[in-house]
C-alpha cells in the first residue's frame, strides 16, 4: 500500500512565522523513501527561500515521526532483489545555505545547512533513518513516550548517515556505543535525561506545545541573528576553540552595525522603562 499519488508526502502549514513541515506516509510510519526526502528536501529549501519562515517544525502524521527505512524496499532485500542502496554520498544540491564545511551536504546533516532552526517534534518511533534525521534537527522535543531505535546492529549494518557523530557529541560516546550496540528503544523521557531530547511535552497537547515554543523564538528574535547562531553552533562542531574565537569577533562586530539589532535594542529598552 502506498500513499494515494495525489496525496503529498509532505504536508505544508505555516501560521505567524512558523512553517510546519509534516512527513505524510502514516500507513508506513512515515518510513522513509527517495521521494519522501526529494519532498522534504523541496520543503526545506522552500522555507529556506522564504523571509517570512524564522522556524521550521519538523514532524510525522499519525503514530510515528519516522519509521525508518520503507519495509517493502527491506522485504525486497530479504527476498534477493536488488541493493538499491545509493553507495556514494548523496549530495543535495544547497540552496540558500549556511556555508558549512564539507559533510553537512549529505543526507540528513543538510539540514544543518537550512539558515532557520529546525525542531524535530518526536510524536513517535524515530528509528533507523528517523533517528538520524531527528539528530539532525536543530532541537528535538518528544512525548515521554516516543522511542529512538538505531536499529542497525539487529540487521548486522552500521549507523547510518554519521549517526554515530552525532550522538556521541549530542550526549556522549557512550550513549552512542549503548544505542547502537543493543539498538534498543529509548523512551522520550530517558532520551531527555542523557541530552539526546531538548524536553518532552505530554502526548495530548504535544504538536501545539512544540508550536507553542517556535512561535516564541519566532516572534522574540531576528531573521539573521537566528541562521548566524545555527551556523556557530554546527560549525563549531567542526572547530577548535581557537578558531572559533576568531570567527566570533568580525560577526559580533557586524551585528551591532545591524538596523535589526539597534531596533531589538530600542524595543528592549522600551520595554524595560515601561513603554510601549
Amino acid at each position: 500500500m502506498s500513499n494515494d499519488k495525489n496525496t503529498p508526502l509532505v504536508l505544508k502549514d505555516f501560521d505567524r512565522g512558523v512553517a510546519t513541515l509534516t512527513l505524510n506516509r502514516p500507513q508506513h510510519g512515515n518510513a522513509m523513501t527517495q521521494p519522501l526526502w526529494d519532498s522534504l528536501l523541496e520543503a526545506l529549501n522552500d522555507c529556506a527561500a522564504d523571509d517570512a519562515v524564522r522556524v521550521i517544525v519538523l514532524t510525522g502524521a499519525g503514530k510515528a515521526f519516522c519509521a525508518g527505512a520503507d519495509i517493502d524496499r527491506l522485504k525486497r532485500w530479504a527476498a534477493g532483489g536488488e541493493i538499491d542502496l545509493p553507495m556514494e554520498r548523496p549530495r543535495p544540491e544547497i540552496e540558500n545555505g549556511l556555508a558549512l564545511p564539507a559533510g553537512f551536504d549529505d543526507r540528513y546533516s543538510y539540514l544543518a545547512q537550512i539558515p532557520k532552526p529546525i525542531i524535530a517534534a518526536i510524536n513517535g518511533p524515530a528509528a533507523g533513518s528517523g533517528f538520524a534525521l531527528a539528530m539532525f534537527c536543530d532541537l528535538r522535543f518528544a512525548t515521554p513516550q516516543a522511542k529512538l531505535c538505531a536499529a542497525f546492529s539487529r540487521l548486522g549494518l552500521i549507523g547510518e548517515m554519521a549517526l554515530p557523530w552525532i550522538v556521541s557529541r549530542a550526549a556522549s560516546p557512550h550513549v552512542a556505543a549503548d544505542l547502537l550496540f543493543s539498538s534498543r528503544p529509548m523512551p522520550g523521557d530517558e532520551a531527555a535525561a542523557v541530552g539526546l531530547i531538548n524536553r518532552t511535552y505530554p502526548q495530548e497537547r504535544f504538536l501545539d506545545s512544540v508550536i507553542d515554543y517556535a512561535h516564541g523564538v519566532a516572534e522574540s528574535t531576528t531573521a539573521w541573528s537566528l541562521a548566524t547562531i545555527k551556523r556557530q553552533i554546527w560549525h563549531g562542531l567542526m572547530q577548535n576553540l581557537d578558531e572559533a574565537v576568531d570567527d566570533y569577533y568580525p560577526i559580533m562586530e557586524q551585528s551591532l552595525h545591524r538596523e535589526d539589532f539597534k531596533q531589538q535594542l530600542k524595543a528592549m529598552l522600551a520595554a524595560m522603562n515601561g513603554k510601549t
